[in-house]
């Protein structure tokens, strides 16, 4: 994985994707910031959880073996296929 790359992260329901913008290390874990695109479903769902009385919060950085990294044309493809 390298900045700009793009991910996928999954939050509940919230299927979120971005590109990476860079990667810090703390107490030995690599971690990145990545800038999510159209990312309205897990900013619900992070209110909603708050609503309930859970600690949730919107995080800035993500331990790198959390994220998946994505194939974009191959991703493409697929939703093409599905599409039909």
């Amino acid at each position: 994985m390298k900045v700009n790359d793009v991910v996928c992260f999954v939050y509940g329901n919230a299927l979120r994707f971005g590109r990476v913008k860079r990667f810090v290390k703390e107490n030995g874990w690599l971690f990145a910031e990545v800038n999510w695109i159209k990312d309205e479903a897990y900013r619900e769902a992070v209110k909603w959880e708050k609503k309930l009385g859970r600690d949730s919060e919107f995080r800035k950085l993500y331990r790198i073996d959390y994220l998946m990294k994505i194939d974009v044309d191959h991703l493409q493809r697929v939703v093409e296929a599905l599409s039909v």
